[in-house]
């Protein structure tokens, strides 16, 4: 488990007040289920990049989706050349 995970687990252990080892997926899916927040918005991630919100019915457009893909490789590329 990597460190990131750890810290999540910790945070997220605390915040529900459990044990950093009771933090699984199933727990997730549970404190997802109970939130209204999720309960009001049906999410779709298993055939856009980063999923939608079915309620509203917004996706990119293909220009939009290449301006998106040209600003993740310049900021990328920022850190090539910090080095």
């Amino acid at each position: 488990m990597s460190t990131l995970e750890k810290k999540l687990d910790n945070l997220i252990a605390q915040q529900d007040h459990i044990q950093p080892e009771d933090v699984t997926l199933e727990h997730i899916r549970e404190q997802r289920r109970k939130n209204p927040l999720y309960a009001e918005n049906e999410y779709d991630t298993s055939s856009r990049y980063g999923g939608y919100v079915r309620t509203n019915a917004r996706l990119l457009t293909q220009l939009q989706t290449h301006r998106m893909v040209i600003a993740a490789y310049k900021f990328l590329a920022d850190f090539t050349r910090k080095k």
